[in-house]
């Protein structure tokens, strides 16, 4: 029998907008090269005990995450009575199935923000705290035995929760960067919303995380990539930075919720495997 914890936001969250201004050298980043076109399956992973993707990395950025709300105070329209609510459940660890009531006007500001970004460190924008996000990777991770366990039990939620949604990749379309809040609401993203969640999620419970970006390939201009990477003594592909082991995490893979991805920290698509990277490192993380 499942146990359910439930827990739910009155109050009206602003959530920040203010660009990340990071110094780039070698140019702008499009965001065309995160819309990317892939027709690679990203469930089709290696697992190696090792494999250093340290000679992959072509740059580390940092990535700017303002921790304040900049977005103008305003009044959520009044369309929805006060306690009109979006419900989404989450299966936790053992089965415990999480419900997580989402205000209607927190949703609609989070619409309302500006989703579009010229270069690659403006993703840190979106990983501005939220008290939905921490309260769901604590509900998430309440009972872990280790910050690995924590990083998987992240992982396993987004696989579980989000397909992974290749339209939204595909040419000519129209497509935004979703807030994590976003993402759990509609239950699909492309990657870079599913690595943004996973660690807006990640960071909300103390893990230390870093984005990856994958330059495309060779044969397809459009087949960039954007997954993330956690500290921690796992085992598979890894890099090191300022001392510290990250080891990769790919959140997409996901297409139907009944098959839903089973990968591991450490496992990498071959496709990605030897890949160019940059590596974008946000602040260190709150504590839990």
């Amino acid at each position: 029998m499942n146990t359910t914890s439930s827990f739910t936001f009155g109050e009206k969250v602003l959530l920040g907008v203010a660009s990340a201004v990071v110094a780039v050298s070698g140019g702008m980043f499009a965001y065309e090269s995160i819309n990317s076109r892939r027709t690679e399956d990203p469930q089709l992973v290696s697992v190696a005990p090792v494999l250093d993707l340290e000679p992959q990395i072509n740059q580390v950025f940092p990535l700017e995450i303002p921790l304040e709300p900049s977005l103008a105070a305003q009044t959520p329209p009044d369309l929805f009575p006060e306690d009109s609510y979006i419900t989404r459940c989450a299966v936790g660890q053992g089965g415990i199935e999480i419900q997580v009531k989402i205000p209607f006007s927190d949703y609609l500001l989070v619409r309302a923000q500006n989703h579009n970004i010229q270069r690659l460190p403006e993703l840190g924008r979106f990983l501005t705290p939220h008290p939905l996000i921490g309260h769901l990777a604590r509900e998430l991770t309440w009972d872990a035995s280790s910050p690995e366990d924590r990083a998987q039990r992240i992982l396993d939620y987004v696989h579980n929760s989000v397909i992974y949604d290749n339209l939204l990749e595909s040419p000519g379309h129209k497509d935004y960067v979703r807030h994590p809040l976003e993402t759990i609401v509609e239950g699909n993203g492309d990657c870079e919303d599913q690595a943004l969640l996973a660690a807006a999620l990640s960071r909300s419970c103390g893990l230390d995380v870093v984005l990856v970006y994958f330059y495309p390939s060779q044969q397809d201009s459009f087949d960039a990539h954007l997954g993330y990477a956690v500290a921690g003594s796992f085992q598979g592909a890894s890099f090191r930075i300022g001392g510290q082991n990250y080891f990769y995490a790919e959140s997409t893979g996901t297409t139907f919720l009944n098959a839903p991805s089973r990968s591991r920290i450490g496992d990498i698509s071959e496709i990605f495997a030897s890949r160019m990277i940059d590596v974008f490192v946000p602040a260190p993380p709150s504590s839990p």
